[in-house]
């Protein structure tokens, strides 16, 4: 006269499957925080990083360069445009901003400002570079005629010089190569 009734046991409750989608979203948030979070720590990074190369670079357009008497790329292993402090040679300016216009040119002064390295084969910290001097007025005297596209990430640094005994701005302009 007794029954025997056996219970039959649920495998997934609704609140055990309601639990287990609500851990799903938050993980998942959470996950998506941190690497959001990883990829702007990153792009800080690589903003100073560049930067740096960009200020290192500038003070090497400023200096006299290697020799400091040079009159070809090839012949400098730094490559400076003044001939005394802030005071730019007409004649390294032409043979600079004319070398600068072949891509091998180009190549040779990035690697000699600072803004070309190699790591085992692989190239880390490679920049392209856009330089130019402007007369007071703004109008471009000279131009390596390179520009960053209008998506990339670039820094700009400008300093005061003398040409031809007018006071000129040189700006360089420093993006992550692609």
């Amino acid at each position: 006269m007794f029954r025997r009734s056996f219970c039959k046991g649920q495998i997934f409750s609704q609140d055990a499957l309601f639990a287990f989608i609500l851990l799903f979203f938050l993980l998942s948030g959470i996950f998506i925080t941190i690497e959001k979070v990883r990829y702007k720590i990153i792009s800080a990074s690589s903003e100073g990083e560049m930067a740096s190369a960009a200020d290192g670079a500038l003070s090497a357009l400023l200096s006299s360069g290697v020799p400091s008497n040079w009159k070809t790329i090839e012949g400098a292993s730094a490559l400076g445009l003044t001939s005394s402090a802030y005071v730019i040679d007409e004649k390294k300016a032409d043979v600079f901003f004319s070398s600068a216009r072949s891509r091998e040119g180009y190549e040779k002064i990035r690697g000699a400002l600072g803004l070309a390295r190699a790591a085992q084969g692989i190239e880390t910290g490679s920049y392209e570079f856009d330089a130019s001097i402007y007369s007071e007025s703004g109008a471009r005297l000279y131009s390596t005629e390179t520009a960053p596209r209008a998506s990339t990430s670039a820094v700009a640094r400008e300093s005061k010089a003398v040409l031809n005994g007018s006071i000129v701005s040189v700006r360089l302009i420093v993006w992550v190569k692609r």
